[in-house]
């Protein structure tokens, strides 16, 4: 395991920055902010390539893999009101629920400061992580799927290792709530945004 450490510190925003995510290639990243703008930077250089004025969030959610879920965690197929499935266990509210690269186990995370991991094809529990102090806002599974990313109110990113059901790492640095975070296709560089205004860039040392 190869651990994380700053890079940079990206800043233009005005105010919270909501959603960020990595180009298909990792050269970049779109982030969305409460001030309105969509901004595209180069993660190589740091630099901004574009601010996109009053521009929608949906605009991030093209192509992810995400189910929006609000007091149950139920996943559905294409079929309309049809149930696939119904996995139990949080106490309060799910977020969002977003799946590993062979779809097979699915990650909520929840107000209620945990994070499930579930088997989707037997509806059976896998891992109960904890050690967030605040709500969970976000968690990507790595490219490899061996590694969750996880970020929350409590101002950190943590590393998790799937199988072990261990804690990796503790990133600090946001100095407010972080909203988002996202792993490159490399699974070398994570990115988060935060209710301080800043996208930050982690990268393995």
């Amino acid at each position: 395991m190869k651990y994380f450490k700053p890079l940079k510190v990206l800043q233009a925003h005005s105010t919270s920055v909501r959603n960020v995510k990595f180009s298909k290639d990792g050269s970049q990243i779109v982030v969305s902010s409460v001030d309105g703008t969509t901004r595209i930077w180069d993660v190589k250089s740091g630099t901004l390539k574009l601010c996109i004025e009053k521009a929608a969030d949906d605009q991030l959610s093209l192509d992810k893999e995400i189910i929006t879920i609000d007091t149950l965690d139920k996943l559905r197929d294409s079929e309309p009101g049809k149930e696939i499935t119904k996995l139990t266990g949080h106490i309060d509210l799910t977020d969002d629920v977003t799946f590993s690269s062979d779809g097979r186990s699915a990650v909520f995370y929840s107000m209620d400061n945990t994070i499930r991991i579930w088997n989707v094809t037997f509806d059976k529990e896998l891992t109960l992580l904890q050690g967030h102090s605040n709500v969970v806002t976000d968690a990507k599974f790595s490219p490899d799927s061996q590694t969750l990313v996880s970020c929350s109110d409590d101002s950190t990113i943590r590393l998790w290792d799937v199988k072990a059901k261990t804690e990796l790492q503790t990133l600090y640095g946001h100095s407010g709530p972080v909203i988002q975070v996202d792993i490159s296709a490399d699974g070398n560089t994570i990115v988060s945004c935060a209710n301080d205004k800043t996208i930050r860039l982690w990268g393995r040392w």
